[in-house]
């Protein structure tokens, strides 16, 4: 009778024990820690980096050239004063760029630079997401790990109850058996969930560059704050990075496209010299001449397919991308219609089994617990009532997750993990 009143105890504390909340921003922590330690963001920055850096190389003109010219000097009298014709010659000459193409050469490499931003913002949005997913099934895991030890007390308490009822003929041998397999099972799905816990927090440290056995501190899985309206989320779909980054890569490729039509007209270059002569016997007196001269390419022979052929390519690269931001966006509005009725579903079902179903079965339990104590209820009902409270507890606990996770799927589709804080 003793051993009963301390499991009815034990049960009372058990099934009272009202359900910690995580705090709001235990999640958040982790992922920025991870958004500030991944070398993959490292690498993006520095590829930002080097398209920004390309911006102010766009301004440059062609180098100056130089030149330096020993000329007409006979074979037999390779000297300055040979022939009338020889002498030493200085040229300068530049190449000279228009307006019209250094504002369009600068206007692609800022495009270019806007795009690769965008693919960092789209880097950590999912990398963000990924954290965040791993930080709530590591806590689930952890939670369910807490709820097998705490009904493994329980089953304890049950096993010396019949202990002491087999001892005096008032249990079945079978009832023993039943319920050690039912600790064997406890035990084993226990290590399962510790080996998946160590193993989720591996993960994350991988993450943020720690090493895997680095405790990751999470708290009992929370019911979520209720989804916003669908039609709110909805309106925030272009604030996803992967869609700015499409965009900002279309505003490229049509960069592209005008820098190759005004890259089409020819570039003058402009020659100075200054050639040194000799006097010659025979009356050339040896005068120094300066040359002044001008040249261009031919444009109308291979420009229109060079540059013609460059913007084909920059058009049909925009009507690409055209056709992956539709594609993406179609996707974006099932995925966010689905994860909303999801989350929708999910706190629903949370809110039976906190509000009727878990109160319920243990109140199931405790009354078939009292009838079993006095001989009016069966070790099965018992058996059954108590493993009953355990999947509820269990289905509760995956349920918040199961929010928690359609949360994060539409926190990637308004790009909330791209953001700097948090």
């Amino acid at each position: 009778m003793n051993a009963l009143l301390s499991l009815a105890v034990l049960l009372s504390v058990l099934l009272t024990t009202p359900l910690r909340a995580a705090p709001p921003t235990a999640v958040d922590a982790v992922v920025q820690l991870a958004l500030t330690a991944h070398p993959e963001i490292d690498a993006m920055q520095a590829q930002v980096e080097a398209l920004q850096a390309a911006v102010p190389q766009a301004r440059v003109w062609a180098d100056p050239m130089v030149g330096l010219q020993y000329s007409n000097m006979p074979l037999t009298r390779p000297y300055p004063g040979g022939h009338p014709m020889s002498g030493i010659q200085f040229t300068v000459s530049q190449r000279l760029t228009g307006a019209t193409k250094i504002d369009a050469r600068v206007d692609q490499a800022r495009a270019m630079a806007a795009a690769g931003l965008s693919g960092l913002d789209e880097a950590r949005n999912r990398l963000g997401a990924a954290v965040a997913g791993a930080w709530h099934q590591l806590a689930l895991t952890r939670a369910l790990a807490g709820l097998t030890v705490a009904h493994q007390a329980t089953v304890d308490q049950l096993s010396a109850v019949l202990q002491v009822r087999y001892a005096i003929n008032a249990a079945a041998q079978h009832e023993l058996v039943q319920l050690d397999l039912l600790t064997a099972q406890l035990k084993e799905s226990k290590a399962d969930l510790d080996a998946r816990a160590l193993a989720l927090q591996a993960r994350i440290n991988a993450t943020l560059g720690r090493a895997p056995s680095t405790l990751i501190i999470t708290s009992d899985v929370a019911a979520p704050a209720p989804p916003p309206a669908l039609d709110v989320v909805l309106a925030a779909l272009d604030a996803h990075p992967r869609l700015s980054t499409l965009a900002a890569r279309a505003k490229a490729e049509a960069a592209g496209v005008r820098r190759a039509q005004v890259e089409r007209g020819p570039d003058v270059t402009v020659m100075a010299g200054y050639r040194v002569r000799t006097a010659v016997d025979g009356g050339d007196p040896g005068d120094d001449f300066i040359t002044l001269g001008a040249s261009m390419p031919l444009p109308w022979l291979w420009n229109d397919e060079r540059w013609g052929a460059q913007a084909q390519k920059h058009q049909a690269a925009t009507r690409r991308i055209e056709a992956q931001q539709a594609a993406l966006r179609r996707t974006l509005v099932s995925e966010i219609s689905a994860s909303h009725t999801e989350m929708v579903r999910a706190r629903a079902r949370a809110a039976a089994h906190t509000e009727t179903l878990i109160p319920t079965a243990r109140a199931v339990l405790t009354s078939t617990l009292t009838a079993y104590r006095v001989g009016r209820a069966s070790f099965e009902a018992l058996y059954r009532a108590q493993r009953r409270v355990l999947d509820l507890e269990q289905a509760l606990r995956r349920a918040h997750t199961g929010a928690a996770m359609a949360g994060v799927r539409m926190h990637v589709a308004t790009g909330r993990y791209s953001k700097a804080s948090l």
